[in-house]
């Protein structure tokens, strides 16, 4: 994964977090460890409202509660067709920061405002602004957090640092700012990092995964970020001679 290279939904990628040890989940077609014994309405609910199957709270650090109904329907038939793989995945170990966090903090969350039924593609910030939060989920790892997992700080201007393998890799920060990361650069820039960048081992950005956009939709999330407020916030690139 961090080479790059295809890999299985079967789960098991590990996240030291200060809230503990979080486990991806196997999303195969499975139906003793992945979700094949899901139905199409269970998982829906799981990525829109945060609500497993079995009814308690799913730590969705990548939320897509506002994703299209369109596009949720092809999420979910997509992974319909994913070859079962038997792996069971270990339970998350949380700290006692993770307990409490869980217990009176994570709770179900839905989409804001109105989720739209389709999306028209196009190449408009518009929607960039649907693909970088709703799909992409850019936001995500691109905003500071809290230790609880919750956004406190300005959007796309940085996230908190993860550590891979030992590696602190900070996300950079994508607004418009002379400290940003991608100050200067043209759209065709924005692309080519994309499509011909080189991948750095243990990464966290799934690069393999996000070149396969088109062009055109990269043009817009470039433009869309082009519009977010410019945030002072200059994040070093990861020193992959540094352990933590």
């Amino acid at each position: 994964l961090n080479l790059g290279q295809e890999v299985s939904l079967s789960g098991g990628v590990k996240f030291d977090l200060p809230l503990g040890q979080l486990y991806s989940k196997n999303i195969t077609s499975d139906p003793e460890t992945g979700i094949g014994k899901f139905t199409d309405a269970e998982i829906a609910r799981s990525l829109r409202y945060g609500v497993h199957p079995n009814g308690t709270v799913v730590y969705d650090f990548m939320q897509f509660h506002n994703t299209s109904d369109e596009d949720l329907t092809a999420i979910i038939s997509y992974l319909r067709t994913q070859k079962p793989v038997k792996n069971k995945v270990p339970e998350h170990s949380l700290t006692v920061l993770g307990n409490v966090v869980k217990a009176f903090v994570v709770k179900p969350a839905g989409p804001v405002g109105e989720v739209p039924k389709a999306v028209k593609i196009d190449t408009i910030a518009e929607y960039g602004r649907y693909m970088a939060l709703s799909i992409g989920e850019c936001s995500g790892c691109h905003t500071a957090r809290d230790m609880g997992g919750n956004f406190i700080g300005e959007p796309f201007g940085g996230g908190t640092p993860m550590v891979e393998h030992g590696i602190s890799f900070p996300p950079p920060n994508l607004t418009p700012d002379s400290t940003s990361r991608i100050f200067g650069w043209s759209q065709q820039n924005f692309i080519d990092r994309f499509k011909k960048g080189r991948l750095i081992p243990g990464s966290p950005m799934p690069w393999n995964s996000y070149k396969r956009m088109t062009d055109d939709e990269l043009k817009a999330i470039y433009k869309f970020l082009k519009t977010t407020k410019p945030v002072k916030n200059k994040v070093p690139p990861p020193d992959l001679t540094k352990k933590v």
